[in-house]
């Protein structure tokens, strides 16, 4: 932008004159301008004292902006401006004025479009705004990856516009298992960013696809505080949805089931989670972070039927989901091996007490049949609610 003086008198936007190269979007800066608006003013320069016909006058003063329209929708302007006193504007040209433009309504197509996802549901206006200005576009090609199995994970990926992206695994035996498909305004490897883990599928542009990239560290930083919630539905979703006991469950069941689980169980590196030998009363989701287990003689060992991971792309590590049907007793010492861990739990006792004051409305009877089939017959809490039910 640049300075120009007018006299009082001067003309500075004349009605009805034809769109011109040198045009500009002023912003007054001192001094007062008064606006004509006439219903017979031609394309010629007139004086405010010359307009002819039924004249409209306003008079305008420091701070006030104005032949921006004319540039947005090259057409003449629907007023003249006159310099009432000596003023001093600072005039943007076309060129810069539109792409500033440009730039802008870029901008706010982003934004509403960034204002629909889930994941950041809880930002306000100006969160939303630090996090267009952080977020890039990057195009990708049909086949190509946008994620590998085995990578570091720093960034997050959202489809935007075109195709869709494919996730994928290895199943052991040489094939790949399509774990999902995912389309527009959904997050790719959302969950990685956060746990720190490494990538467990891959993903691949199915067509062209183009995604919005968010760099982890900006991503951490947004003040979201519907975010951790987000996190912990995912985690717990992707485990419940990996458990027979649970498939087929009512989504507002699930939801009911979820709201049991405690999401306050944080711990450091080294800490210890269990004993050996002690018994297993909750089901412990992992959100943040990794565990190890340990013998009896104090080796580490790995055993995948009892750490196990969600099957659906997602990764989440759980274990203690038979102490729901059974007690159980740990054979392993659990201890953290990240610098720290987001526990989320299911207590047994809640779900015990959930089971039973649902099965009058028919929810305790449905899980009550399927704990009755996974472990050769019905909870003994459920006897009395079962009868009942059935009289």
């Amino acid at each position: 932008m640049y300075g120009i003086c007018f006299v009082a008198g001067a003309v500075v936007l004349q009605q009805g004159a034809l769109p011109k190269q040198d045009d500009c979007m002023y912003y007054l800066q001192q001094g007062e301008a008064e606006v004509v608006c006439s219903s017979d003013a031609g394309p010629c320069e007139r004086s405010h004292e010359e307009a002819e016909g039924p004249t409209v006058r306003t008079l305008q003063k420091p701070g006030w902006l104005f032949g921006d329209l004319p540039l947005l929708f090259q057409s003449p302007p629907a007023a003249s401006v006159f310099a009432k006193t000596n003023i001093t504007v600072w005039a943007m040209d076309r060129r810069t004025f539109l792409k500033f433009v440009m730039k802008h309504a870029q901008g706010a197509r982003a934004l509403r479009f960034l204002r629909k996802l889930q994941l950041l549901k809880g930002l306000s206006d100006t969160g939303l705004i630090d996090a267009a200005t952080c977020i890039a576009q990057r195009m990708y090609e049909d086949g190509q990856p946008l994620i590998r199995i085995g990578e570091y994970g720093d960034e997050l990926f959202v489809v935007r516009y075109g195709g869709k992206v494919r996730v994928s695994c290895p199943d052991g035996n040489g094939r790949r298992v399509e774990m999902a498909v995912l389309g527009r305004g959904q997050c790719v490897s959302g969950r990685v960013l956060v746990n720190g883990k490494l990538r467990s599928a891959d993903c691949v542009a199915q067509g062209r696809v183009q995604v919005m990239v968010l760099k982890k560290r900006e991503f951490m930083d947004l003040d979201n505080p519907l975010l951790a919630w987000t996190l912990d539905y995912d985690a717990v979703s992707a485990v419940l949805r990996s458990l027979p006991l649970f498939m087929g469950l009512a989504p507002e069941h699930m939801q009911i089931i979820m709201d049991r689980f405690d999401a306050r169980k944080e711990l450091l590196q080294g800490d210890t989670i269990l004993d050996a030998g002690n018994e297993i009363d909750k089901l412990y989701v992992v959100k943040v972070g990794e565990i190890a287990l340990f013998n009896e003689e104090g080796e580490k060992v790995e055993d995948p039927e009892f750490l196990q991971r969600s099957n659906d792309g997602l990764s989440v590590s759980y274990f203690g989901e038979g102490c729901l049907m059974d007690p159980v007793i740990s054979p392993y010492t659990i201890k953290v091996a990240s610098e720290e861990l987001h526990l989320l739990c299911l207590p047994k006792r809640d779900f015990d007490a959930l089971v039973s004051h649902g099965a009058r409305g028919g929810f305790g009877n449905w899980i009550g049949t399927l704990l009755g089939a996974c472990c050769g017959g019905p909870p003994r809490a459920l006897d009395t609610a079962s009868s009942a039910s059935s009289r």
